[in-house]
């Protein structure tokens, strides 16, 4: 075995060993963002990218500094609370247990549209973080409105008008009640034309 590949092996052990179960952010701008970035609409994405700024994975309560008291509790809020979250984290009370998300019942926001039998409809839902193991809690990565298909009344029976077909108007003509041909007759006259007479 080269140098090189036991270097690569020995290296990828100690990442992984080093950072297996860890909870990081995947974006190493997280810290840079607003804390509205893990809430509706953006939880989904959060929760991939950047869990532990938002909050969505436990790590160790601890503070990395040693003087943490020495800044005061107004160093826990903003501007200063993305750098309180990473350095004071036990001092100002971010820590915490897992937290899942407990997701609503899905609600309608739009009507069934569509033609005939099925259509669609817009449904959206919202959640509550609660700490891990609750009963129906899940994890947090979970979609928050869904295009869903619905039923509609069946297709009513196309008319003749519906589909743009007119019957042919045929001339007026009067039953003389012989199997002969039928007598035409003038409409607005009601004489009869001298030609189609029937002999009786």
């Amino acid at each position: 075995m080269s140098y090189l590949t036991r270097l690569v092996l020995v290296l990828t052990a100690l990442f992984v060993c080093c950072h297996g179960n860890t909870c990081v952010d995947k974006l190493p701008i997280c810290a840079g963002y607003t804390p509205i970035l893990c809430q509706w609409p953006y939880v989904r994405w959060a929760y991939h990218n950047c869990p532990a700024f938002c909050g969505f994975c436990h790590k160790a309560c601890e503070d990395k500094r040693g003087d943490c008291h020495e800044y005061g509790a107004g160093m826990c809020q903003e501007p200063y609370k993305t750098w309180a979250r990473e350095n004071c984290a036990q001092y100002c009370g971010f820590c915490g247990r897992e937290l899942e998300c407990l997701y609503t019942p899905w609600a309608d926001i739009s009507n069934c549209t569509g033609t005939c039998v099925y259509g669609f409809k817009v449904q959206v839902r919202a959640f509550s973080l609660v700490p891990k193991d609750t009963p129906l809690a899940m994890d947090c990565d979970k979609d928050l409105y869904r295009n869903t298909t619905c039923a509609l009344n069946g297709c009513p029976t196309p008319t003749d008008a519906d589909l743009g077909w007119i019957p042919p108007l045929l001339p007026p003509s009067v039953d003389t009640g012989f199997r002969g041909p039928h007598t035409n007759v003038d409409p607005v006259s009601g004489s009869v034309d001298a030609g189609t007479a029937a002999l009786g």
